[in-house]
């Protein structure tokens, strides 16, 4: 297995790497010609995972042999392979520049057509006035409150009660506004059915409110009070007849105008002063005044 040099001295052979044997051709198997080495990945003799995505392995690609090009040649040429489309997908095409430009001017004048219809609604309508023409129930509302027929004491009573109620003829007071006065327990007149439904809701939604307000403050439920509409008291309703209807005044100062007249005007003067009428300030007031003018009476010397 050694070989000798001239000199006679022993020479050994270089040792060949261990290589395994080429792949014979599987297809022939009577020929002896090695078929070229194939790069095997390992990943691809794994087992997959139990519910996850194939692995993509990128193979390398096949080299163009000899025989390879041979067997390809044989064949001959390939007849022309047949496009198969579905219905549903659209081929695409390449976008020109008159394409886009043809949906920008779509676009442009999708966006003038909105704007016009909105500058269009936003002009405003003309309307054409009608005037109502005068009649005797129109002018009753400012009728003046003179003795001179039958109805001319109704339509002063009816005046008084708009004018406590703050509302005046030929005014208009909105339901939003009718309902506030009536949570703050206010006098209110209403003129139809409907307007009283409106203002009753609107006070009920003001009382919920503050009920929601009270619960967040407070940090515990708080029902709203029941909004209702109440008619006036008997009592008020007596006083404002007696007063209106009848024309019966309560006096000023019982006893006392006989002997101080100048007492009876300033009272009068103090009951128009709504600051003023408190209860039992007229009897101190009296009281004071009565001590003034006893002070500056001269006294009789004997």
């Amino acid at each position: 297995s050694s070989t000798s040099n001239s000199s006679g001295a022993p020479q050994a052979r270089p040792r060949r790497p261990i290589i395994p044997p080429a792949r014979l051709n599987p297809r022939n198997t009577g020929s002896d010609r090695p078929l070229p080495r194939r790069v095997i990945d390992a990943r691809s003799l794994a087992a997959g995972r139990s519910g996850s995505q194939p692995t993509n392995i990128i193979r390398g690609p096949r080299l163009r042999t000899p025989q390879n090009v041979t067997a390809a040649r044989s064949r001959g040429p390939r007849p022309p392979t047949q496009k198969f489309t579905t219905k549903d997908r659209r081929q695409r095409r390449t976008r020109t520049p008159s394409d886009v430009d043809t949906d920008e001017a779509i676009d442009e004048q999708g966006i003038r057509a909105v704007f016009d219809e909105l500058a269009e609604q936003a002009k405003p309508v003309s309307v054409r006035y009608d005037p109502e023409p005068v009649t005797l129930d129109s002018l009753r509302e400012t009728w003046p409150a003179l003795p001179t027929d039958v109805g001319a004491h109704t339509a002063g009573v009816a005046e008084t009660l708009s004018s406590i109620s703050a509302r005046f003829a030929h005014g208009y007071v909105s339901p939003t506004e009718m309902g506030k006065r009536l949570f703050q327990g206010r006098y209110v007149r209403f003129l139809d059915e409907e307007e009283k439904s409106l203002a009753v809701a609107e006070a009920r939604r003001l009382s919920q409110v503050l009920a929601d307000k009270l619960s967040q403050r407070k940090g515990d439920l708080v029902e709203p009070n029941e909004v209702t509409f109440s008619p006036i008291d008997e009592k008020d309703r007596k006083t404002l007849i007696e007063m209106l209807v009848q024309g019966k005044y309560p006096k000023t100062l019982d006893g006392q105008s006989a002997q101080f007249p100048v007492l009876d005007q300033i009272a009068t003067n103090l009951k128009n002063n709504g600051s003023y009428l408190t209860a039992g300030k007229d009897m101190q007031f009296s009281a004071k005044v009565e001590s003034l003018l006893s002070s500056g009476r001269p006294t009789k010397r004997l």
